[in-house]
């Protein structure tokens, strides 16, 4: 009998609907709808964890976020330069036990030293 392991809990991040957004083609040639932020605003927004199949509760060392910036080279797709790394803790360590728990997130007074960028041979962006 074969043993998979599933994930207990799907994570996932919604960004507030008033934030404005620019419509993109990713690399398969689909549109994707971006949030866009000035240098001065906060990225901000939710994050949910629902727990998932039968499990009731779900223990845990403890939730964050992280926002990176990142510069990727697409002649060396294996690596990439790190400009920024930004944490916060959303939650201590302990135990999960709603079906689905909503976590808000505020990145302020960040700086954001480049503008994210598409281009031929680069591609510069910020990541959750």
């Amino acid at each position: 009998m074969p043993f998979f392991l599933t994930s207990p809990c799907k994570a996932s991040i919604e960004i507030p609907e008033e934030q404005k957004t620019i419509d993109i083609k990713n690399s398969k040639g689909e549109t994707e709808h971006i949030p866009l932020y000035l240098s001065t605003e906060a990225v901000k927004g939710v994050a949910r964890i629902k727990l998932t199949g039968n499990n009731k509760r779900v223990e845990h060392h403890g939730i964050s976020i992280t926002l990176i910036g990142h510069i990727e080279l697409f002649y060396d797709r294996g690596d990439h330069f790190e400009f920024t790394s930004v944490s916060r803790e959303l939650a201590p360590a302990g135990t999960l036990t709603e079906s689905e728990v909503e976590f808000p997130f505020d990145f302020a007074d960040i700086e954001k030293p480049y503008e994210s960028y598409n281009g031929i041979n680069v591609r510069l962006r910020f990541v959750f």
